[in-house]
């Protein structure tokens, strides 16, 4: 089956703009999933390219021809990831405006997984659950838009997911990326901590750090000394926070871990790196371990509250 929380950014009969797509799109799976079942024969993305014969109604679309983009495709665990090749993504850009057709949302563009052909296997190798991808739609009251029930599956072995969304060109406006708190932890539960830790990040040296299409909040401000102030007389009964995130915000944990370390208030700082930050953040506070925050965009956060309320639905702490 698949998961609701890596795919709602896309999003069924959605507007998705470049940009959002350049960050690539992640399934989450209920199991592992054998990496080699999962290559461009089983999993891929499609633009419906519009036909145009007519040139006295150049825009006018009088047919569509699926085009396969060019992806990067990854597996850890139950993670599967597709990304847009590099060589693919300014090309793209440049030949949106001329791929659309007048009366369309956009550029419609289709995710497909081959689910009687992705599976786990068992301890002998062979194979021992297929993707269950069958999903269906939903309207919601007044909507205009078909969304897909998630997670997937007809309880039936196999079956192929298809989703769609419309590529939309332009910039959209960077999302939001931050610290995600964990509300139950002895040292990101203060309000004076997670102030002074948003104080102690130069913006500036974030920026660098931020994968494409993210940017960092223009109303922060950076102020070092009342950072110090603000944590420095806090009794915490510890200085030790332990930090996760993706590999795509790896760098960016790094230098908060050294803004950190910077203010001399003897905190000690932990950080791991994960693909699946949802599930193993609900793994490590269910074995008894710590995890104070996570970094991670708006989307992370959203998925964070849903599958852990009341420990990380708290206050987003923007950069």
């Amino acid at each position: 089956m698949l998961r609701r929380e890596r795919l709602r950014a896309a999003g069924g009969d959605s507007e998705m703009a470049i940009d959002t797509l350049l960050r690539g799109i992640r399934i989450a799976c209920d199991a592992p999933v054998l990496p080699g079942t999962v290559s461009q024969a089983t999993c891929f993305v499609t633009l419906d390219r519009p036909l145009f014969l007519d040139q006295r109604h150049a825009r006018v679309a009088v047919g569509y021809i699926p085009f396969v983009l060019a992806g990067e495709l990854s597996v850890r665990g139950r993670i599967i990831t597709w990304r847009l090749r590099k060589e693919t993504v300014e090309s793209l850009r440049e030949q949106l405006p001329t791929l659309l057709a007048e009366g369309d949302r956009g550029i419609l563009t289709r995710l497909r997984l081959k689910g009687n052909v992705i599976w786990r296997e068992d301890e002998r190798g062979a194979p021992e659950l297929y993707l269950d991808g069958e999903a269906y739609g939903f309207r919601e009251r007044d909507s205009q838009t078909t969304d897909l029930r998630l997670p997937s599956g007809d309880g039936v072995r196999g079956g192929d997911f298809e989703m769609w969304f419309w590529l939309v060109g332009g910039r959209t406006e960077p999302t939001g990326i931050g610290i995600i708190p964990n509300m139950k932890s002895v040292v990101l539960s203060r309000p004076e901590v997670r102030e002074g830790i948003n104080l102690a990040l130069n913006r500036d040296r974030l920026r660098e750090a931020l994968p494409e299409a993210y940017d960092v909040a223009t109303d922060q401000h950076f102020d070092f000394a009342r950072a110090r102030e603000l944590i420095g007389r806090q009794e915490l009964p510890d200085r030790i926070i332990i930090a996760s995130s993706t590999p795509n915000f790896e760098r960016l944990t790094v230098l908060i871990g050294q803004a950190l370390t910077e203010l001399d208030l003897g905190i000690e700082y932990g950080q791991r790196t994960v693909e699946d930050v949802v599930a193993n953040a609900r793994q490590t506070l269910e074995s008894g371990h710590r995890l104070d925050m996570v970094i991670g965009d708006e989307g992370l956060a959203a998925a964070l509250a849903a599958e852990l309320p009341g420990t990380f639905d708290g206050p987003f702490i923007r950069f």
